[in-house]
């Protein structure tokens, strides 16, 4: 964050834990989502955010192979299809509405050595 804000540029950090975001998808989640609407104030906010924003970079670990459940949870009820992006046809690329947007970065980190990836996972370079 220092060296970004360092070189001019301006950062809304969205911190999933501390700012108490909710991954768990209610009956009504779901109901809206179908739908195409968010229920969850904060969901919302986190939308805004994106839609401002124009370089997003999701930074969490992998746990058991996976990404955490507060990810998870960000992901399925902050993009949302109608919202966030719209599949024009079904199998066709998708677009998204985040006018701004112009990089997504991704930096993850996970303990699993290497040789256990390869042997469990298939090929990987390590």
């Amino acid at each position: 964050m220092k060296g970004l804000t360092a070189a001019g540029h301006t950062i809304d950090l969205i911190d999933l834990h501390a700012g108490g975001s909710n991954p768990v998808m209610t009956a009504a989640d779901l109901a809206a989502w179908r739908q195409k609407k968010v229920l969850d104030p904060l969901a919302q906010d986190y939308q805004r955010r994106l839609i401002a924003a124009d370089h997003i970079i999701f930074i969490f670990p992998i746990w058991w192979e996976c990404m955490p459940a507060i990810t998870k949870g960000f992901l399925d009820k902050v993009i949302v299809k109608g919202i966030i992006y719209d599949e024009p046809k079904p199998g066709r690329l998708i677009v998204h509405h985040l006018p701004k947007l112009k990089r997504v970065s991704l930096l993850t980190v996970m303990s699993t050595p290497g040789i256990f990836y390869k042997l469990f996972f298939g090929k990987c370079h390590v």
